[in-house]
Order: C-alpha cells, then sequence, then structure tokens
C-alpha cells in the first residue's frame, strides 16, 4: 500500500449526503507523532434541538457540556478508546478516538460548540 504519508490526502471535509459534514484538521506525519485531529458539523436543521436548549448561555453550556459527556461514554462504552496492541516497533500503533473529557464542573468548553446554525463537536 502507500506509505504513511498519503494520509495527507484526506486532508479537508466532506459533506455527507444527511447534510452533516466532517473535517480532517491535521494529519499527524508519522505513527509516532501527535494524533491527528478531526471535527464534525451537523446543521440545527438536522440536529433539532430545541432552541430552548440554547437560548442563553447558561443553557448552551449545559447543553454543550452534556453532549461531551454522552460522545466519551459512546466512544468508551464502543471501546473506541483503546489503541491497537501495540507488538513492538513493527506492530499496530494508534487507532483510539480521543476527545476532551468533562471533568465534575460543568464548564464552558471547545469540545462541543453550539449555535443557531449547528452543532460541532
Amino acid at each position: 500500500g502507500a506509505g504513511y504519508k498519503a494520509y495527507h490526502d484526506t486532508l479537508g471535509g466532506w459533506t455527507f449526503p444527511e447534510g452533516w459534514s466532517v473535517h480532517m484538521d491535521k494529519i499527524q506525519s508519522d505513527p509516532f507523532a501527535p494524533p491527528s485531529r478531526c471535527h464534525v458539523q451537523v446543521p440545527q436543521s438536522l440536529a433539532n434541538f430545541p432552541p430552548s436548549l440554547f437560548n442563553n448561555k447558561v443553557r448552551c453550556v449545559a447543553l454543550c457540556d452534556y453532549l461531551s459527556r454522552v460522545m466519551c461514554g459512546l466512544v468508551k462504552r464502543g471501546g473506541l478508546d483503546q489503541a491497537a496492541a501495540g507488538q513492538g516497533w513493527s506492530g499496530p500503533k494508534g487507532g483510539d478516538l480521543q476527545m476532551d473529557t468533562p471533568t465534575q464542573q460543568v464548564l464552558e468548553r471547545t469540545s462541543v460548540m453550539m449555535t443557531s446554525s449547528g452543532i460541532e463537536a
């Protein structure tokens, strides 16, 4: 197959027929480099959250915090937070999905952001 640098061809974004999109923001340069970064955008017309859930700052922060917790829980329950089992230098690496996990406090974060036009995580 293609070398590791071929992953750089995935840099950019794709919009799916349903209307949501995924964006590859940074692709790691080799298996030992810092992880790749991506984000997903879902328009409000598709997410369909009632405006009353984010019509002021307190509610918006609470909704985003809740969605961050749900996403982290789904990733953990699905085992997607587990890196490939290492087999030394030549074995598989990475493969885990990570998101900033909320702590006990409900705080304004950038892991999930909500506006009247949509949601981004």
